[in-house]
């Protein structure tokens, strides 16, 4: 009895020592998209890049965007995200920090689409409020000798 409970216990104490695992690997990563003032991305669409990094269901991320709103000049916004993934329903909230004179936040609810991008609305409030899609972005690795690269460029 005393070495179940020991084994137990130290099965425990190993679960806690190892680092999380990561549910949503495939969040991981540079995303690249865009939202708009509408029920669809049209020609007006703001285009952002995030990074997203994933604890359990947890998600954090930094995103980088073209200044096309606020009054005070920089050279983008910047903002962080934090949020959770569940069930295939990715809900975020993201804080500007302070580029351009921007600090409010924006609530982000997004879902898979056929392809695996994120599609979804983002919310300020009542009024103003729109659609985003996120893209993955993701890089063909190469052996060492970087033939399967020279192989592209021939």
């Amino acid at each position: 009895m005393k070495q179940g409970v020991m084994a137990c216990l130290l099965l425990f104490a190993q679960a806690l020592l190892l680092p999380q695992a990561r549910a949503n690997d495939y969040l991981n990563g540079l995303w690249s998209g865009a939202y708009d003032y509408g029920d669809q991305i049209g020609p007006n669409a703001v285009w952002f890049s995030v990074v997203f990094e994933t604890t359990g269901d947890e998600i954090k991320g930094r995103s980088l965007e073209v200044q096309t709103f606020g009054g005070e000049p920089s050279v983008g916004l910047s903002a962080t995200f934090k949020g959770l993934s569940a069930g295939g329903v990715v809900s975020l909230i993201k804080q500007y920090d302070g580029s351009g004179g921007q600090t409010h936040a924006v609530h982000i609810r997004l879902s898979y689409d056929a392809e695996q991008n994120l599609v979804g609305e983002w919310m300020v409030d009542a009024q103003t409020k729109g659609r985003v899609e996120l893209f993955k972005l993701a890089f063909r690795p190469v052996d060492a000798s970087g033939e399967e690269w020279m192989d592209d460029w021939e």
